[in-house]
C-alpha cells in the first residue's frame, strides 16, 4: 500500500505534499519532528491522506498534489477534515485497537 499525504504546521501557514509506503511511521516522524531546515515552520500535522495499491499511481498523485496551489489543497483538506485535525491520533488508534478476550 502506498500513500500520498498533506502536512501542515499548527498555524496552517504552509502545506506540503508527501508520499510514503508506511503511513504510520511517516505520521509518527512528522509528529515528533522538531524542525525543518528549509522552512521556519514545523510541518508536524498530517491533515490529509489517500491510499493507492501501486507505487506508480501514488507517484502520479503526489506530483499532482505538489502542483496544486494552496486553495486547491485547502479544499481537499476541508472536504474530509474540516477542522484540520491531526490524523495521527485517529490513525494510531485504528492501528492499535486491542480486542478484549473473554474467558468463560
Amino acid at each position: 500500500m502506498y500513500y500520498t499525504y498533506l502536512l501542515t504546521d499548527p498555524n496552517r501557514m504552509s502545506i506540503q505534499a508527501g508520499i510514503s509506503n508506511d503511513l504510520f511511521n511517516t505520521m509518527t516522524e512528522a509528529t515528533i519532528m522538531k524542525g525543518n531546515t528549509t522552512t521556519q515552520s514545523t510541518l508536524n500535522r498530517m491533515v490529509y491522506f489517500e491510499s493507492f495499491l501501486n507505487k506508480d499511481e501514488a507517484e502520479r498523485r503526489f506530483i499532482e498534489l505538489s502542483s496544486f496551489g494552496r486553495i486547491v489543497k485547502e479544499r481537499l483538506i476541508r472536504k474530509t477534515n474540516p477542522n484540520w485535525s491531526s490524523l495521527h491520533q485517529q490513525f494510531y488508534t485504528a492501528q492499535h485497537i486491542k480486542k478484549a478476550v473473554v474467558y468463560a
